[in-house]
């Protein structure tokens, strides 16, 4: 928020400066700071409230993070506009006496591409508003369409650190390092009987069935080895047993002829098998009982030995109402979360409550709520806008002409998103806003001079059209510095900011001086504006 403000913050007084050296030739600065402020308050105000409504659209977000930014930058904008309505008039009055020395070869430069500007407007004006609309009405829709949306969070990082490196190489040699929680909770049917363990098993090898699944943690390797170690086996154990040797002080025989072998078949031993299968009890009656409830507490009895390590599985060691099982991705993308996340519940019986979370679950809602609040803050960004400029106005025509920079930005913004491949995060999705809170100062500003009656349009682009182009590349600029941070969506921000401020200066100083040449009826206002 502090970067955000101190770059647009100066917006508002870039053209205070502009208007006031313009006109302020020496001596006492006061008459010349009353009339730019009188000719600016306007603008300004209408600017600031845009702009500010810009991050107000934040509110409509579902996320708490981003609706605290839009509050914050509200009043940081606020704040802006009125300190360069009335801190800086009073800062330029005590410290400016005399008028400031100006480079011959910066009025010629400036002077120079004004009148480009003008004269390929006025050859090319009707031509350019043709390619603009066409423009606008393929490639907007087309490279929005084309966004990626998606928030894994190690792609917020650069290939070169070490973070990356070794999750990396953790996921190539291990099973995987991002992970899923899927809580499955049987209704009608014991957890722990063999129908829903065979339900759980079958899940689980459709899952595993996906190459991009490095494995799948579960209860159920638990309940097998256990039943590998205690369950009966295939055949019964053959044991010779030998008789104690006894003396019998009553008998005239004290030798050892009573001692005898007997190799005999002992229930006991088999039963306690250490042979068994290497499977999940399903069979009663290989296991000497009579129902699947009777194999549900004998399974039970496997897991109490294990009640200790088994609680990230179970959530009671003896009667469970739930099972947990996690499942390692060796990748992650939203794509394959979005069909993993739709394949699971089908998996099971459709009465059984299936819970899916854990922290590639929370990336995918992530992402769909960074979707969503996307789409509400375009539209909601786009009326406020559209109805704080009527206000100002009191001109549906120029409310609509206004978003004209917007639409260039937005264009401009997806587009470079899409050829790019740069995915809509929690990041980039603060851009839309923005864009149209930001991109909509520079239309406000040429349409109240185009207002003015006694300003001729080279004036005006001498005078504003200069200080949007200072605007624009301060605020370009400014952002640029991101470019050099290390955290990647914080670098894309500032890549994306920059493309957007040059599209919405660009196209308001070329589309809506091109509209006032040659459709000059669109930019009167009702109601003259000073």
């Amino acid at each position: 928020v502090p970067v955000l403000l101190l770059i647009v913050g100066s917006a508002y007084t870039i053209h205070i400066f502009s208007h006031f050296f313009e006109d302020y030739k020496g001596g006492d600065p006061a008459p010349i700071l009353r009339v730019v402020v009188r000719r600016n308050v306007y603008p300004i105000a209408a600017a600031a409230a845009t702009t500010a409504s810009g991050f107000l659209a934040q509110l409509s977000s579902p996320l708490g993070p981003f609706r605290t930014f839009g509050v914050l930058s509200f009043f940081g904008v606020v704040i802006c506009a009125a300190s360069s309505l009335v801190l800086l008039p009073a800062l330029i009055r005590v410290m400016y006496k005399t008028a400031p020395k100006r480079r011959e070869k910066e009025v010629r430069n400036s002077s120079k591409i004004v009148g480009r500007t003008l004269a390929f407007t006025t050859r090319w004006g009707k031509p350019l508003l043709l390619v603009s609309a066409l423009f606008l009405l393929i490639i907007l829709p087309l490279s929005y369409s084309k966004l990626e949306s998606g928030t894994n969070m190690l792609s917020f990082f650069r290939s070169s650190t070490n973070l990356v490196k070794d999750t990396r190489q953790y996921s190539e040699d291990m099973q995987g390092s991002f992970s899923l929680s899927v809580m499955v909770t049987p209704k009608g049917v014991p957890t722990l009987a063999p129908s829903t363990l065979k339900t759980l098993e079958a899940a689980i090898e459709t899952i595993e069935e996906d190459p991009h699944i490095g494995g799948v943690q579960s209860i159920l390797p638990f309940i097998k080895r256990m039943n590998q170690l205690l369950g009966p086996g295939d055949e019964p154990i053959m044991e010779s047993i030998e008789e104690e040797a006894f003396f019998d002080f009553f008998s005239m025989d004290m030798g050892f002829d009573a001692f005898d072998d007997e190799i005999y078949e002992d229930e006991y031993v088999a039963d306690a098998g250490g042979q068994g299968r290497y499977e999940i009890p399903s069979d009663p009656a290989l296991y000497g009982l009579s129902t699947e409830e009777d194999l549900a507490h004998l399974i039970a009895q496997y897991l109490l030995l294990y009640s200790s390590s088994l609680d990230t599985f179970i959530n009671d060691p003896l009667e469970p109402d739930s099972t947990l099982f996690t499942i390692l991705l060796k990748e992650s993308d939203d794509q394959r979360l979005g069909r993993l996340n739709a394949l699971i519940p089908t998996l099971f019986p459709e009465d059984w409550e299936i819970k899916i979370g854990g922290g590639e679950a929370v990336s995918l809602a992530l992402t769909n709520l960074v979707t969503k609040s996307q789409i509400i803050s375009i539209f909601s960004s786009f009326i406020a806008v559209w109805l704080l400029v009527l206000l100002t106005f009191r001109s549906p025509k120029l409310a609509t002409l206004s978003l004209i920079p917007c639409l260039f930005a937005l264009t401009a913004v997806f587009a470079t998103m899409s050829i790019f491949a740069i995915k809509l995060d929690i990041v980039t999705s603060l851009l839309a806003a923005l864009c149209i809170g930001v991109g909509v100062d520079y239309a406000i500003h040429l349409l109240a001079a185009f207002g003015r009656e006694d300003l001729e349009l080279p004036f005006i682009m001498h005078t504003t059209g200069k200080a949007i182009l200072a605007n624009a590349a301060s605020v370009a600029l400014g952002f640029a510095g991101l470019l050099f941070s290390r955290f990647t969506p914080i670098a894309n921000l500032g890549l994306l900011f920059c493309i957007a401020m040059i599209a919405a200066s660009l196209s308001a100083l070329l589309v809506l001086p091109a509209i006032k040449t040659h459709y000059p009826k669109l930019t009167q206002p009702r109601r003259k504006t000073s």
